[in-house]
Parts: structure tokens; C-alpha cells; sequence
């Protein structure tokens, strides 16, 4: 019942396969540069970090996304990364490679204005022998007997300025609308579209151990209603981060992350559905683990909150 919802949901709604197209997260503020190439060595540190997100438990064909990322700055205005994600839908399986450039200005110490540039390498493999139609005569509009193999290029670009207490980006991490298969038999394969995506965070020190940091992060695709998430995270004593965000029409997400070292990272998300998902699948979990290496200071840099 659960695969035969999911494949309805793909056919009545395009506009959330729109919305869909790029990998999705929670805890964005600890992967920025998979939203942003301009936050490529926005730290002082080469800065690792793991994702893994296992969306909607309980739906056959669910997203399921790992995602890995490295940036690190070079020569105080530069900053350099790379990006490689696996992401799985329904019968397509998308694996990316993206390198990312950053230009930094620096007003002061503490206020940087950068201009970042990437360039996108998309595999995907799609195979739609694996749709059953419960049809014993196979349906020519789900149905080709070898899997489509597409290689798409791209490149995306954003602006992010960031200080010791406001944070806001703006990006479009793909430029070039293509489309994912070029088989002339399928006019309808699915088109990649320019995903417009803005992110703000405000930290707010009330003391040494307890800030809030109010954000949001918005992302507009043409054809797909504009999705907003609204997100609120109390922090405590600097190595404890507790958190709650709404996304529109979609979900509620707690998540928490804790350092177990000023080096050492880890976090958990969870996501309750508040559409007409919620009634056939489990919600969603998402976890990661990031290390910053200090690139071979003698000292310890104070906590950054962006």
C-alpha cells in the first residue's frame, strides 16, 4: 500500500518532485556548503563533515541521502571544497561531485563578504524496469528495459556574509536547467531547475553558557509553492546545541548536537510530517559527525556559530 501511495504521489504531484530535486536537511547549519559554494573556507580550519538522512522511514523508494564535504581557507581571501553526495528516489540514484571556489573580502576581524563559484558533475542512473505497475503487460509509460545512464555538468554560485552574530547567504547551486534523460520516447523525464536558496542565522549571547540563534531558510523552485523553514536553537555552554525548526507544508524537526571535542562534532535530527505523509510513513532521521583540523595552529580558535 505504502509503495503504491508513493507512486501515486509522484504522478499527481510534480510540483513536489520540483521541490524535491535537491538533497534536503534539517541540520543545514552544520552543511552549509552543500547549499552555499561562497561558505568554501568560511572557517579557519579544514572543516569535514558526514551526512546521512533517511527520509519518510516505512515508504518504499523514500529519498535516502549521504553527503560528504571538506573546505578549507588558503591565503586569508581564498577558500576552496568539495562536496560528494548520493542521493536515491524512487527509481533514480544521483551521485554528485562539486568543487567549490570562494573569494573572501574582509571588512575586519570579524566581517567577511564572500563570492563563491562551483562546478557540478551529476550522475544518474535511472531504472524503470524496477516500477510495477501489477499490469502483466508492461505499461510503455513506466516501463524500458535498460536503465538510463545520464552525465549532466553544471556549475551554481551564492553570496554569503557572515559576522559574530548574523549569518545570510544566497545561492543557486544549479544554474543550467537540463534535463535528466534525453531519450526522445520520454518527452515528460524530469527536468533539473534552478533552485533559488536564502539562509539567515542571528546568534544571541544572553551569557557564557546559554545563546539562541534564530534562523530560517528558504528555497523557491519554478512550479513548486516557495518552502520556508523557521528554526530555533538554544546553546548551552558552547558544546551543547538544542534545537527545533518548522518547515512550511511539510514538517517539524528536533534536533540535537553536541561536541564531544572543540575538534569533534556529532549531531541527530529527527522529522514529524505535518502533510498527508505523516499517515503512511515514519518520519525521517538525519545524522552526521564533523572534525575540524586546526591546519597546524598552536591555539585553539574560539567557537564559530556560522
Amino acid at each position: 500500500m505504502k509503495k503504491k501511495f508513493f507512486t501515486l504521489i509522484i504522478l499527481l504531484f510534480p510540483a513536489w518532485l520540483y521541490a524535491q530535486q535537491d538533497q534536503l536537511y534539517s541540520q543545514y547549519l552544520f552543511n552549509m556548503l552543500t547549499l552555499n559554494p561562497a561558505y568554501a573556507g568560511s572557517k579557519e580550519e579544514l572543516s569535514t563533515v558526514l551526512f546521512y538522512r533517511n527520509q519518510w522511514i516505512g515508504v518504499d523508494g523514500a529519498p535516502v541521502t549521504l553527503n560528504a564535504s571538506a573546505h578549507m581557507p588558503f591565503k586569508d581571501v581564498n577558500g576552496f571544497g568539495i562536496n560528494l553526495m548520493n542521493d536515491r528516489i524512487g527509481v533514480e540514484n544521483r551521485t554528485s561531485v562539486n568543487l567549490s571556489y570562494a573569494y573572501k573580502i574582509r571588512f575586519n576581524p570579524t566581517s567577511i563578504l564572500a563570492f563563491g563559484l562551483q562546478g557540478n558533475m551529476n550522475f544518474y542512473t535511472n531504472d524503470f524496469s524496477q516500477i510495477n505497475t501489477n499490469n502483466p503487460v508492461p505499461d510503455p509509460a513506466f516501463y524500458q528495459a535498460n536503465t538510463i545512464q545520464t552525465t549532466k555538468p553544471n556549475f551554481g554560485a551564492g553570496v554569503y556574509f557572515r559576522n559574530t552574530k548574523v549569518a545570510l547567504g544566497v545561492s543557486i547551486p544549479n544554474l543550467i536547467s537540463t534535463r535528466i534523460a534525453e531519450d526522445p520516447s520520454r518527452p515528460s523525464a524530469a527536468l533539473l531547475k534552478q533552485h533559488i536558496l536564502v539562509t539567515a542565522a542571528y546568534h544571541i549571547k544572553f551569557s557564557k553558557d546559554f545563546a539562541l540563534k534564530p534562523g530560517f531558510f528558504g528555497r523557491y523552485v519554478e512550479n513548486a509553492p516557495p518552502q520556508l523553514d523557521l528554526n530555533l536553537t538554544a546553546i548551552f555552554g558552547e558544546r551543547l546545541w538544542v534545537g527545533s525548526s518548522w518547515r512550511s507544508n511539510s514538517a517539524i524537526a528536533v534536533m540535537a548536537q553536541f561536541a564531544l571535542t572543540p575538534h569533534l562534532w556529532m549531531g541527530y535530527g529527527y522529522d514529524y510530517s505535518t502533510n498527508v505523509l505523516r499517515t503512511y510513513q515514519e518520519g525521517s532521521h538525519e545524522v552526521f559527525i564533523g572534525y575540524n583540523f586546526n591546519l597546524g595552529k598552536t591555539k585553539f580558535l574560539s567557537p564559530r556559530y556560522f
